[in-house]
């Protein structure tokens, strides 16, 4: 669910929630879409990645293109 009309753009874990300003606050639609699409995938990691995954090693690796 997308709340519009917030003075900053956030994700809210506890209630799954993404917050924004208003579409029109954004210089684009480009702009807008970037937005959320960064919030989205910000914090994908911890919704559909394995805990296990991000182990220090498997961070490292992640961090230098090498798959785990």
């Amino acid at each position: 669910v997308i709340i519009h009309g917030h003075q900053r753009a956030f994700y809210k874990p506890a209630t799954d929630t993404l917050h924004l300003p208003s579409p029109g606050c954004f210089q684009s639609p480009a702009a807008y879409y970037a937005t959320v699409f960064h919030e989205l995938t910000q914090n994908a990691d911890t919704r559909i990645m394995p805990r296990r995954m991000w182990s220090a090693r498997c961070q490292r690796a992640f961090r230098r293109g090498y798959t785990a």
